[in-house]
């Protein structure tokens, strides 16, 4: 059996690989920042935070907003704008 129908088995289990995965999309549109791809950088993000906007999810929040603070100078593109819209729309 696959790791991710083991996973969806046991809730738990799916919880940390979800984690996992919105902490690595995560870290992925962080680097896709740093190498100047402003627009990847911000739909990748978007996807890790469609995971991420959940309780227990704080690495890949913290990684989502640095990402952002990294997107600054591109802060009129539209996806970006839509991710720092959607990172201030999450509660505290």
């Amino acid at each position: 059996m696959c790791a991710a129908c083991q996973a969806a088995e046991d809730p738990i289990r799916l919880q940390r690989l979800l984690q996992r995965r919105a902490f690595f999309t995560a870290h992925l549109a962080g680097a896709l920042a740093a190498a100047g791809q402003p627009d990847n950088a911000a739909t990748t993000a978007l996807s890790a935070l469609q995971l991420a906007a959940n309780p227990g999810f704080g690495q890949a929040l913290g990684e989502l907003r640095r990402t952002a603070f990294e997107l600054r100078p591109y802060a009129r593109r539209s996806a970006v704008r839509e991710l720092r819209h959607a990172l201030t729309a999450l509660p505290t």
